[in-house]
């Protein structure tokens, strides 16, 4: 028979619990975002998933929502506290992702959250409007723009939102960076 067995302090034990659950609250969280399950993210949560925390490919749950379109899962990560601002090293942050997919309720969601930079750029120097530049997301690019995005930044290889548009051959969204740039013109003078 064993003797002398001490409980082990709450605070250990919670600790424990924390090693063990939390990673799996958090894979959890994970797979919500990208299935658009808001219920889950909850759960998740309630587990003690960590919100902001990074995959192995260092995306949070916030920057899936985004890329998966999966609008709801993302507004209910940011009313439950998630930050917009982190960054995935290969592409970037929830606001390009959502400018990539063309989503605008999600892009209306991040645009409107104080802590969004507009025009935060990635490991390449690229913007969110650069993004929908390339995918040729014209109502995405409105809104970016009617945000404060600056169509006259330049990537770290010298390309614009007009050059990348052209690039591609997205000749309707390169006639709004245009009458956008003209704008901007006439208004310096």
């Amino acid at each position: 028979m064993i003797r002398n067995i001490r409980p082990l302090p709450l605070s250990l034990l919670l600790a424990m619990v924390t090693l063990f659950v939390a990673p799996a609250a958090t894979a959890g969280l994970h797979q919500a975002a990208r299935s658009n399950d808001s219920a889950a993210i909850e759960r998740s949560l309630a587990a003690g998933a960590d919100i902001d925390a990074f995959d192995n490919r260092g995306h949070t749950a916030l920057i899936l929502a985004a890329y998966y379109r999966s609008t709801d899962a993302l507004i209910a990560l940011l009313d439950a506290g998630a930050d917009p601002t982190p960054s995935a090293p290969m592409t970037g942050t929830a606001l390009m992702a959502a400018a990539v997919q063309g989503d605008n309720r999600a892009l209306e969601a991040l645009l409107t959250h104080p802590a969004v930079d507009v025009n935060e750029r990635n490991r390449q120097g690229q913007t969110s409007l650069m993004f929908a530049a390339v995918f040729g997301r014209i109502e995405a690019a409105r809104m970016l723009l009617d945000h404060g995005a600056d169509p006259s930044a330049v990537d770290y290889q010298g390309r614009t939102a007009m050059s990348l548009a052209a690039q591609q051959g997205h000749a309707e969204l390169l006639r709004l960076l245009q009458a956008v740039a003209t704008e901007t013109v006439s208004a310096d003078y």
